[in-house]
């Protein structure tokens, strides 16, 4: 019971340190969340506002290439990877899996599926620095 006495006399000093270490986790915790976000917005503020509608033309531009090749209603499925440079003034690398989905597709043979593919390719995404690779479903 010799802890109640210590606690009447430094009860005040015990709390004020509690509040001072909560504080501090609370101040690095703020610190290194907005940190994150700063990292976060220079590396993906690059690839801003004209890289997506760059990215959105392209899409319209390859629907309108495999509606024309006789594949209305296909489906395009683009992922983009951002492959973060490891300093900070290093531009990000992007690249992009673009998925067809047609049933037509699957019934191509190997030849016209690689003329397919060659005619898609010469389509451009015009975003310096990407690689674009393809998969027919």
């Amino acid at each position: 019971m010799k802890i109640i006495p210590a606690l009447k006399k430094h009860g005040s000093n015990i709390t004020i340190l509690v509040l001072v270490m909560t504080t501090l986790i609370l101040s690095f915790s703020i610190y290194n969340s907005s940190q994150i976000k700063r990292l976060s917005g220079n590396s993906f503020g690059q690839l801003g506002q004209t890289e997506r509608e760059m990215e959105k033309a392209y899409r319209k531009d390859l629907r309108d290439f495999l509606c024309q090749a006789g594949f209305s209603d296909s489906g395009i499925n683009m992922t983009k990877t951002v492959n973060l440079g490891e300093r900070p003034d290093e531009t990000a690398a992007l690249s992009y899996t673009v998925a067809i989905y047609h049933r037509k597709i699957s019934e191509l043979s190997a030849d016209e599926l690689s003329s397919l593919l060659t005619d898609i390719v010469e389509i451009d995404l015009p975003i310096a620095g990407s690689i674009v690779s393809y998969k027919f479903m």
